[in-house]
C-alpha cells in the first residue's frame, strides 16, 4: 500500500478488515490473511497520526519562536 494514502482512506479500510474478522464467517486461512493486513493497517494508521502529530509540534513551535 502507499505510504501517501490519505488517513480516512487506510482507516476505512482497517474498519473493513476487523469488520470482517468479527463477523467470524472466515475460514481460518482468509481470517489469518485478514489478520496480518489488518495489522499492517493499523501500523500505517500509526504512523500517520505520529506524522500528523510531528508536523503540529512544529507548527506550534514555529509559532511560539515568532511570538517571542
Amino acid at each position: 500500500m502507499p505510504t501517501n494514502q490519505a488517513y480516512e482512506t487506510v482507516f476505512h479500510e482497517l474498519e473493513q478488515t476487523v469488520n470482517a474478522l468479527e463477523a467470524g464467517d472466515l475460514p481460518l486461512e482468509q481470517a489469518l490473511s485478514h489478520y496480518e493486513r489488518g495489522m499492517a493497517l493499523a501500523a500505517q494508521c500509526n504512523q500517520l497520526l505520529q506524522s500528523a502529530e510531528l508536523r503540529v509540534q512544529q507548527i506550534i513551535n514555529g509559532q511560539l519562536v515568532s511570538v517571542e
